[in-house]
């Protein structure tokens, strides 16, 4: 997995115009090959516009690079100051993280709410060293 981070300012279009071209754009985005997740960013307070792009590997990021999308993207007159930066993901901890959302789903949330209730009427020793051997 690697990631493209893409920031960049507005010129001569207004926010409201340019998330209208943000629309226009995304079934391009939703075709390219290799791209798992795109996420428009739009901070209007600075003025910071951009993506992140989430790709299934090196190939799918370097075909992106090349690609007429990127180059048509990248030549519009309406934004300024382009960084696009390339990143590797690490492994390991992104798949922890991934457990440890699982863990905290709305069901676990739930049956923790259920152990607090039954910790008063006590069964909350029980009921904790159950969720200990999960």
């Amino acid at each position: 997995m690697e990631l493209l981070i893409i920031n960049f300012g507005l010129s001569g279009i207004a926010e409201s115009d340019y998330r209208a071209v943000c629309d226009e754009l995304a079934p391009a985005f939703a075709a390219v090959p290799g791209l798992a997740s795109k996420v428009w960013l739009a901070d209007g307070d600075t003025g910071i516009y951009g993506g992140v792009y989430t790709f299934e590997n090196a190939a799918a990021v370097d075909a992106f690079l090349g690609s007429e999308l990127f180059a048509g993207v990248g030549a519009m007159t309406t934004l300024r100051d382009i960084t696009v930066r390339r990143f590797g993901v690490l492994a390991g901890p992104a798949f922890t993280a991934r457990i440890w959302r699982a863990r905290r789903s709305p069901l676990r949330s739930r049956q923790r709410s259920d152990a607090g209730r039954a910790s008063r009427s006590g069964l909350g020793l029980q009921l904790r060293r159950r969720e200990q051997r999960r």
